[in-house]
């Protein structure tokens, strides 16, 4: 069953670098902090951002973005709120979850680090 699972991530992550132009986001580095908290954890580059709370209501595009632009260390990871709720808490991610799923959705909650 592992093996089949696999073979789904793998595929879903080479579609997905050849739409978004990059590379799939890597394994979870997990931390026990959350956005603002996340600063001065020694994680993350000087005058990084750990939260977005102007991206809420813009465009999943636009937030992803900005985000990437803002924080090198995080990858954006954009979902889609009705379909699942991560637990996951990752220094290196960034969860923006989206009203509608098909790349056009607009960003329901603060986008945050963890």
């Amino acid at each position: 069953m592992f093996k089949n699972i696999s073979l789904v991530i793998a595929i879903v992550c080479a579609i997905y670098s050849s739409i978004e132009s990059r590379n799939c986001y890597p394994p979870c580095m997990v931390c026990k902090c959350i956005g603002n908290d996340c600063a001065g954890s020694g994680l993350f580059p000087k005058g990084s951002r750990y939260e977005w709370p102007e991206l809420v209501a813009t465009h999943e595009k636009d937030a992803v973005n900005q985000v990437l632009n803002s924080n090198s260390v995080v990858t954006a990871v954009v979902i889609y709120k009705q379909v699942t709720n991560i637990t996951d808490i990752c220094c290196n991610r960034v969860w923006i979850y989206v009203d509608v799923p098909g790349g056009n959705g607009i960003v329901q909650n603060i986008p945050a680090v963890g």
